[in-house]
């Protein structure tokens, strides 16, 4: 692909199995309207490019209008942005993730994914994998009142300063029946650093987290490999 892809509000973009996007220089994938991607365990979507040669700029779900975006057995690998290397979602948007790989994408600050400004996507079944960080979230980032919820994911094998798997800023992201394991970061929250923010865990689980400075901001230990959860939030544990 040569240019940026867009999807204007009140288009609808439907793409079938097997395809594949390669993109051959730093541009992004922005949906403002509907983008629908069909795959199937067999046939996946894929969104990548050739690492060696360059890096792409991720998927964009921007404004309200791209809420019913439905993405289901897509690769999103190789992105790289200042923010959000495989996954932007900003604006109160609502977009939906099935059985899909966000894998070996960077970042400053959400690696593979970053989510602000009230977005609420939901992640079911997914990866999140392998992932990079400068600064926060080699997983996820999630800000500004952004709630994402992940059901039957893995965050795992993610890099960054602070928090290595995600990192909460004011936001209330919801994990049921997830695993967030095998993270790290350089200085705190191996699993997870929450700054303002108020997590939700239901039967999920928190292993094999390392980080530089094995407590949290408290003082109390934090994991059973260094340290899984850092900061100063109220999470909610059921």
């Amino acid at each position: 692909m040569v240019g940026d892809i867009s999807v204007e509000a009140g288009i609808t973009l439907t793409v079938l199995p097997s395809t594949t996007f390669i993109f051959d220089g730093p541009y992004a994938f922005t949906v403002g309207g509907t983008l629908l991607t069909e795959g199937t365990e067999e046939d996946s979507v894929i969104f990548t490019c050739d690492p060696e040669l360059t890096r792409w700029g991720g998927l964009r779900f921007i404004g309200g209008a791209c809420s019913d975006s439905r993405l289901a057995y897509c690769l999103i690998e190789y992105g790289s942005a200042d923010v959000g290397g495989g996954i932007f979602c900003d604006d109160i948007v609502f977009p939906t993730f099935t059985h899909c790989t966000i894998i070996n994408s960077s970042a400053t600050d959400g690696g593979g994914v970053y989510c602000d400004a009230g977005s609420h996507p939901s992640f079911a079944n997914c990866i999140i994998r392998d992932n990079l960080a400068d600064d926060g979230g080699g997983g996820m980032y999630c800000l500004g009142g952004s709630s994402p919820s992940f059901t039957d994911c893995a965050v795992n094998s993610n890099d960054a300063v602070d928090g290595g798997g995600v990192y909460c800023e004011g936001s209330s992201p919801i994990f049921m029946e997830s695993a967030i394991d095998s993270n790290e970061a350089e200085d705190e929250g191996g699993g997870v650093y929450c700054t303002m923010g108020g997590p939700i865990f239901t039967k999920s689980t928190l292993s094999h987290n390392m980080a530089g400075n094995d407590q949290d901001s408290e003082g109390d230990e934090a994991g059973d490999s260094g340290a899984t959860i850092a900061g100063r939030f109220s999470p909610i544990v059921f």
